[in-house]
């Protein structure tokens, strides 16, 4: 039950969630639950976090983004084309910044849980930080 091994797990499969460092992710939290209204393509959606975050790299970003979009944080349109030519916007339960970070928190949670059937809690939260 190490951190590099809960990484390995969540980073391949269905759902992929390369995670961020912690603080890139509460960063990235906020600006999606401060600018909830927004409904952009997954490029517009990057470029505009970009601005808004230049100490954050795109790539970075980029993971971010598809890690929140793995958690089914975003409702996508339409459903049936590749997420580069989707509209995203923010679920409305889900537009908050702690709620954002506890849906990744449950995503990975389960994932880990199936590939291993039990999770030690402490080592996921090293992962994904619950506090914003």
């Amino acid at each position: 039950h190490s951190t590099e091994n809960y990484r390995s797990i969540l980073e391949t499969g269905v759902p992929i969630l390369r995670l961020p460092d912690s603080s890139t992710l509460i960063t990235i939290a906020n600006w999606l639950a401060n600018n909830a209204r927004i409904k952009d393509s997954f490029g517009e959606l990057l470029e505009k976090i970009a601005l808004a975050e230049p100490d954050i790299s795109s790539e970075e970003i980029k993971q971010t983004l598809l890690c929140f979009a793995s958690a089914d944080v975003f409702i996508r349109e339409p459903s049936l084309v590749p997420i580069s030519e989707q509209t995203l916007r923010l679920r409305q339960e889900l537009q908050h910044p702690q709620i954002l970070l506890e849906q990744i928190y449950h995503c990975a949670r389960k994932k880990i849980k199936q590939y291993l059937g039990d999770i030690n809690e402490n080592t996921l939260k090293n992962i994904i930080s619950l506090s914003n």
